[in-house]
């Protein structure tokens, strides 16, 4: 197992009893994707873990098929007995499989061991053509739940803190290509016509330490001024992912992109402001 899936899935265990924390960010998450129920019967969450931040009884009177996607199988059947359904009842899908398509090559690669600029770059590349296996078929809504801060967080490990410190470093081109991958993803696995959602952390209290007591109609300006001084998620920069979801260069075919406000979200010992981005897949 590489070093990347068995943090994911020591995370997952670390989260396991978090349900009643993460109430508020639930009914939001839910509720974004009830918005665009309306789109089709099939729906689809990528980094589903233990499905802590979404609703399954209020998105099963909404979707016939339920396709929950993880590395970590064993999070996503707990997730489902904890809200008394299992892996026999009809409509859910599970789909243990690794969305970056390349974790697998990622130890052969020797990159623990040294992540060089030649190396990193050779990984950037990977991730730009990588072609996942195990994935669900298209669906009407696809939502990425916090997976796109995930994955972009392994990158920055692997690469090192140093090497994304420069806009022209290799760590950076990898950070772009593991964002740039996933947002084509979204789409790939989205219907014609359907709904993509990203949901995304931008900031922690590790770094705005009055963040657990800033009001909702507060988070507007305060994450602002976090974007204005630098203070955010490297590669997570909302304006950058929006653009990117807008931009077929990247191989997107999204449209009518849409930032929601942000909201906060309790986990472990820290609290994050996060946001959604949600779009059209092109019909034609």
């Amino acid at each position: 197992m590489d070093d990347i899936t068995r943090e994911q899935i020591r995370r997952n265990e670390e989260s396991r009893s978090g349900w009643e924390k993460y109430e508020s960010h639930r009914e939001t998450v839910t509720q974004l994707i009830l918005d665009s129920a309306g789109n089709g019967d099939s729906l689809t969450v990528l980094g589903a873990g233990n499905c802590n931040d979404i609703d399954l009884g209020l998105l099963a009177d909404h979707f016939e098929i339920i396709s929950l996607v993880d590395v970590d199988r064993t999070a996503i059947e707990t997730g489902l007995g904890r809200q008394n359904f299992s892996l026999d009842d009809k409509g859910f899908q599970v789909c243990e499989t690794d969305v970056t398509g390349i974790l697998s090559r990622l130890n052969k690669l020797g990159l623990a061991e040294n992540s060089g600029a030649d190396k990193l770059l050779t990984v950037a590349k990977l991730t730009t053509e990588s072609q996942p296996a195990g994935l669900p078929s298209p669906a009407d809504v696809v939502v990425s739940a916090g997976l796109i801060t995930q994955l972009v967080e392994a990158a920055i490990k692997m690469a090192g803190e140093a090497s994304v410190a420069s806009l022209d470093s290799p760590g950076l081109h990898l950070v772009q290509a593991v964002r740039r991958r996933h947002l084509r993803l979204l789409s790939d696995l989205t219907n014609p016509g359907g709904t993509t959602i990203l949901v995304t952390e931008i900031v922690s209290s590790k770094t705005v330490p009055g963040l657990p007591d800033a009001r909702r109609e507060q988070l507007p300006a305060l994450l602002q001024s976090c974007l204005a001084s630098g203070n955010f998620f490297t590669g997570l920069h909302p304006g950058i992912i929006y653009q990117e979801m807008m931009s077929p260069e990247f191989g997107c075919e999204l449209e009518g992109v849409r930032l929601t406000p942000p909201w906060l979200w309790e986990f472990t010992a820290r609290t994050y402001a996060v946001v959604a981005l949600s779009a059209k897949r092109r019909i034609g």
